[in-house]
């Protein structure tokens, strides 16, 4: 819950047919770009467009709400899913690393998506 008090991020509820699906953020604003992060909590409800739609709405409300220049975004390599959000949303994939997981100690591949506002 500290993501809600937190000013210097913008927290949205993900709802689908009245229910609460996941969630998106808005972060890390600096030098007229911000990071977004999204979650379908609900397995079910994955697959049906929601995460698209929503990333949709959030780099239009960046760019034309808040005048961002840019929107980034980071995936795991095997979150094939999230990648093809970012693709559908005309993200461009900018670069990799490899991160060490918090939750169980082993190292993934991430990879670094970036879309920039029309002219």
């Amino acid at each position: 819950m500290a993501r809600w008090a937190d000013p210097s991020s913008k927290t949205f509820i993900i709802e689908a047919s009245g229910e609460v699906i996941g969630m998106a953020t808005l972060y890390n604003f600096r030098y007229e770009y911000c990071e977004i992060g999204i979650k379908i909590g609900c397995k079910a409800m994955r697959g049906h467009g929601y995460a698209t739609e929503a990333v949709e709405l959030l780099v239009s409300y960046c760019f034309k709400n808040l005048d961002l220049k840019a929107v980034r975004g980071t995936t795991l390599a095997h979150n094939q899913r999230m990648q093809r959000v970012f693709e559908k949303c005309g993200f461009k994939q900018v670069g990799d690393d490899s991160i060490v997981s918090r939750f169980d100690n082993k190292r993934y591949a991430e990879l670094f998506y970036e879309r920039k506002r029309d002219s």
